[in-house]
């Protein structure tokens, strides 16, 4: 099951990223990593730019807690590229 927060909602419509888009990431990511604690990041790419969603998950409840496009952010997409280039190998 996958919930978001009131925060991830609010992210939702300020960065017009459609709530299906999320699912699907973390259904299919083309990419994971361990998160803080009880979270994990999935990113998934959506014709050149990646989307990186941060949930934390109790009981098979994915709680969507952070979301936003990683292109924005040059370091981490950088890091992300090679990740996933890496694992296409």
């Amino acid at each position: 099951m996958i919930k978001f927060t009131k925060h991830a909602r609010e992210m939702l419509a300020q960065r017009h990223i459609a709530e299906k888009k999320v699912v699907d990431c973390i259904n299919s990511p083309d990419l994971t990593k361990p998160g803080n604690q009880s979270e994990q990041v999935f990113y998934k790419d959506f014709g050149g730019n990646m989307l990186k969603v941060v949930v934390a998950i109790e009981d098979k409840t994915y709680h969507v807690i952070i979301l936003h496009w990683v292109a924005k952010k040059e370091e981490e997409s950088k890091e992300v590229k090679l990740v996933y280039e890496n694992n296409l190998r």
